[in-house]
């Protein structure tokens, strides 16, 4: 749960500027660049056939489970000149290793695929406040290419022990063919917003986002085994987001109302494979959807708010086109469409902040990936319907002690009683849909203490808890009660120290997570590590005061 931001006047701030004349005092460079590196050797209950063919459940290590992650960054731009309060570009180098342990639920181990990652990308920001008279403008630019290479080619069988059991006559641990599949991915996003301020009390916002997606690449061991090469074929995918709302304030400012109208445009170009053959399926979406919210503020702490949404969820390029290793592509896949409902009460007071809401979501082709033995792929789902409560709370009774507290509470219930993918007539009709989590918590005190070591540092000790109910992998009211594939209840504690020092610019932090080494999942049953330490020791280096 995230606390909303207290709604303030609409009337844009006065800018403040610095001369021209002497932009080196607005101009300012950042340069960061990280690495991380993990074996991700941890211990996993495994399912191990013994001598005799039976399964025995043993505490082994992952034995091929390596990640590998670099960073660079360089930043630069200037701020707050007569004409940009920002404009800026970033450039970015990236590149990653990642070694695979398992197929999606975790029950046949990998020895030797892995994939390799390479991104560049550039991003430009231009932000100007009162570009006309009450006319506020930001721009965002963004366009990587990211170069992925994913190898598959050992025909040696693994066993959770790191063993080579067997061997294949064909193929590769996850495909059929074998692969060295190499890829170009090219993604192209920007966004625009007006922002204008006829009045104390109206805003009128237009809104645009452009996003274009194009993937090919070429298997060389797919090519020799089918005579075909199905990645040769560009996946593509084009996007627009278009909006123009309108808020206007009422009563003194005590009832507030956002209302937007939403134009998306869409379409797709993929390809799907079938035996030896590849289907191209090209599909466009123009939808139109609209929402409508209304604030009251009973006191300047307390108020209520009340919406309604008609939306549309676009898939995504992972979604409909797949990561080319564990998720299949899917260019069928048709937007997410849904009414939406929610009210919320929110108190916020200097030492107390509580927030109680309620919501209610019947959607139409829900999204979703299912669990599989082999590969998964998203799927749309006929109907779906969610109704919830959540809530949330922080206590600070002084300045350097804080508590909070969220709880959720979502029953997501099937609504489909036509035959479909998962769907066998009305068998799974208000049945609650698998390996999604219905109830879960967390909460956790933090302990602060500004002004320490020459009164520039701040020093924080912290400690949280995660709480997830107990729920099922597959359908529930499938097979027999006893055998029924659980994902446990899991209460999971993380403690940490954090130090910074602005003067300095250095700051240091410490956690260990999972602090009483609790057996714990995600919703497809993959066991994530137990007790964990980091520590992270960060140098700034700025330029100007604007960092």
């Amino acid at each position: 749960m995230i606390f909303q931001r207290r709604i303030v006047p609409s009337i844009p701030p006065k800018p403040i500027y610095n001369s021209d004349k002497n932009l080196s005092q607005n101009f300012y460079l950042n340069v960061l660049a990280s690495h991380n590196h993990s074996d991700n050797d941890y211990k996993v209950l495994a399912e191990v056939p013994n001598e005799f063919g039976n399964i025995e459940i043993k505490n082994l290590r992952r034995f091929h489970n390596q990640f590998t992650f670099s960073n660079v960054k360089l930043e630069t731009g200037i701020i707050n000149t007569k004409w940009a309060n920002v404009l800026s570009m970033q450039v970015q180098y990236a590149q990653t290793y990642s070694e695979l342990q398992h197929n999606v639920i975790m029950r046949q181990p990998y020895g030797q695929a892995l994939y390799t990652d390479k991104l560049k990308g550039v991003i430009l920001k231009y932000q100007k406040i009162n570009l006309l008279k009450n006319l506020n403008f930001n721009a965002f630019f963004n366009y990587n290419e990211t170069q992925s290479v994913f190898t598959d080619t050992t025909k040696n069988v693994y066993n959770w022990e790191g063993k080579v059991v067997d061997r294949r006559s064909q193929g590769g641990e996850l495909t059929t063919s074998g692969s060295e599949l190499a890829t170009t991915a090219k993604v192209f996003n920007t966004r625009h917003i007006f922002s204008y301020f006829p009045s104390e009390n109206v805003k009128i916002s237009l809104a645009n986002t452009y996003q274009t997606f194009n993937r090919f690449g070429s298997d060389p061991f797919a090519l020799a085994f089918y005579g075909v090469d199905f990645f040769s074929n560009p996946q593509t995918m084009q996007k627009n987001v278009s909006g123009l709302g309108i808020e206007t304030k009422w009563l003194n400012k005590r009832l507030v109302n956002l209302s937007s109208v939403k134009y998306f445009h869409a379409s797709y170009q993929g390809n799907e494979r079938t035996d030896f053959t590849v289907d191209n399926i090209d599909q466009t979406v123009d939808r139109f959807g609209f929402n409508t919210s209304f604030s009251y503020f009973f006191t300047p702490d307390f108020f209520a708010k009340t919406s309604y949404e008609k939306a549309t969820r676009l898939p995504d390029e992972t979604e409909i086109f797949g990561d080319l290793r564990l998720v299949k592509p899917n260019p069928r896949l048709v937007p997410e469409l849904s009414d939406n409902a929610n009210l919320n009460l929110v108190f916020r007071h200097t030492f107390f902040e509580a927030e109680l809401a309620g919501f209610y979501r019947k959607i139409e082709n829900t999204i979703f990936l299912p669990p599989s033995i082999t590969y998964s792929q998203y799927q749309n789902l006929l109907k779906l319907s969610i109704t919830g409560v959540e809530s949330a709370i922080k206590i600070k009774p002084n300045k350097w002690l804080a508590f909070n507290a969220n709880f959720t509470f979502q029953d997501l219930r099937n609504k489909s009683i036509v035959a479909g993918f998962g769907i066998n007539d009305d068998r799974y009709k208000n049945a609650r849909m698998p390996n999604i989590p219905f109830l879960f918590a967390n909460g956790g005190v933090t302990m602060a203490k500004d002004s320490v070591f020459n009164k520039a540092g701040r020093m924080a000790f912290y400690w949280n808890c995660n709480f997830v109910q107990k729920y099922y992998l597959f359908w529930s009211i499938d097979g027999d009660p006893a055998l029924k594939n659980i994902i446990p209840a899991q209460f999971i504690n993380h403690l940490g120290f954090s130090f910074s020092h602005y003067k300095s610019n250095v700051s240091l932090a410490f956690d260990v997570n999972n602090l009483f080494d609790t057996l714990n999942y995600d919703n497809f049953k993959v066991q994530l590590p137990g007790r964990t330490y980091s520590l992270k020791l960060r140098f700034y280096f700025t330029n100007n005061q604007f960092i």
